[in-house]
């Protein structure tokens, strides 16, 4: 196997029993060969980030022990969790001791007593008042998961974008490089001064700075990239392309309904109607109700903020297409000028230097895109700012 698994060592501790393969969450036989080899070879696809994080990401797999541990801890109920927070303040002040005044001691001992005692204070404030039970506590890992898929995909939108922006970067430094050699021939001849070749040198410094960024950068993103799906810091994964924007998924949104179902779906909202479900006294359902009221008008903008930058973003790429076209069709003028000599080589370069880096910005506002509805997507299935 290919992959060197982060979270291995944790699982293999400390989910001793468990029906789990060495590496993942899902049981052997829960997803087929097919799928089990995809998800294990060497190569991260957009498609696979949901598995890859649900899998192998190591908070995933960390949270599903905090999970079972919760569960045998504090058992499912609020009424459950209760007992046990008065049971552990109970426990607490049994075993408070203050000592001897005369003892050399004392000070340490009665500090000691000071902080057990205050614990024990705030375990019985949580006996009283806690919402919380099991239910809760796994929403909260549900929700959790689902936003580092959400950042991975972020991740590797990021790191597709970088490697465009380094190669707009190399074709920049190329061209510099052939405006500087012509510029010190120019300035052999008299039509150019040496300020001029100094120009040219300082921007050519200039792009090999922002090469050398973007380049680290990229090597960032995917670093970032390949520890959030399991492998480890000096792996060396295969990142794969991104998908074309969907245009017809894009333009069928509805956000009357995505809205609806943004608040069905909500981990937060879920999370306080659970907590109200479980609130005994008026006050704490009477807060409670206004936190859900404030999570609803909370999901309705951040899905109108979702839904404005997915049509800016839409706006965008249309924009740069056509800009990417205008830039083809004068590089293909540029050719036939410079095949009858109307342009020099240096010209021609740097249109199809033109040309190449506005089908760079029309992909990258692809990939904005993709990412825009992604975003929308995602808080439509939950992940909306409540």
């Amino acid at each position: 196997m290919i992959r060197k698994y982060a979270a291995a060592a944790i699982i293999s501790v400390l989910c001793i029993g468990c029906v789990l393969t060495a590496y993942a969450g899902t049981p052997e036989f829960g997803r087929t060969q097919e799928e089990w080899d995809r998800l294990r070879d060497n190569t991260i696809e957009y498609d696979e980030l949901d598995d890859l994080v649900g899998e192998y990401n190591p908070t995933v797999r960390n949270n599903e022990i905090e999970l079972k541990n919760y569960k045998q801890d504090y058992g499912t109920t609020n009424e459950q969790l209760r007992q046990k927070y008065s049971d552990m303040a109970d426990e607490l002040r049994a075993s408070i001791d203050y000592g001897d005044p005369s003892d050399m001691q004392y000070a340490y001992s009665a500090t000691s007593a000071l902080i057990n005692e205050s614990s024990a204070d705030r375990l019985e404030q949580l006996a009283d008042s806690s919402l919380d039970d099991y239910e809760t506590t796994k929403l909260g890992y549900e929700m959790a998961e689902k936003t580092l898929a959400q950042t991975a995909r972020s991740n590797m939108i990021a790191y597709r974008n970088s490697i465009l922006t380094a190669e707009k970067n190399k074709l920049n430094t190329e061209l510099m490089k052939a405006q500087l050699e012509a510029a010190k021939v120019q300035a052999g001849t008299g039509t150019l001064t040496q300020i001029d070749v100094y120009t040219a040198t300082e921007d050519l410094m200039n792009a090999q700075k922002e090469l050398t960024v973007s380049e680290a950068t990229a090597r960032a993103a995917a670093k970032k990239l390949q520890i959030m799906c399991g492998w480890r810091y000096d792996d060396e994964p295969v990142i794969g392309t991104l998908p074309e924007p969907d245009m017809a998924a894009i333009a069928a949104v509805d956000l009357a309904a995505d809205t609806q179902k943004a608040i069905d779906s909500n981990y937060t909202l879920k999370i306080n109607e659970q907590k109200l479900a479980n609130a005994e006294s008026a006050s704490s359902k009477d807060s409670t109700k206004i936190a859900i009221d404030t999570n609803k008008s909370n999901i309705k903008i951040s899905m109108e903020s979702f839904y404005d930058t997915l049509n800016s973003a839409k706006l965008v790429y249309e924009y740069s297409v056509m800009a990417s076209d205008v830039q083809q069709q004068l590089l293909t003028i540029a050719e036939r000028k410079f095949e009858v000599g109307e342009i020099s080589q240096l010209e021609l370069k740097a249109q199809q230097v033109a040309a190449r880096n506005a089908a760079i910005a029309a992909e990258q506002a692809g990939n904005s895109l993709l990412e825009a509805k992604m975003n929308y997507d995602c808080a439509a299935a939950g992940l909306a700012a409540a």
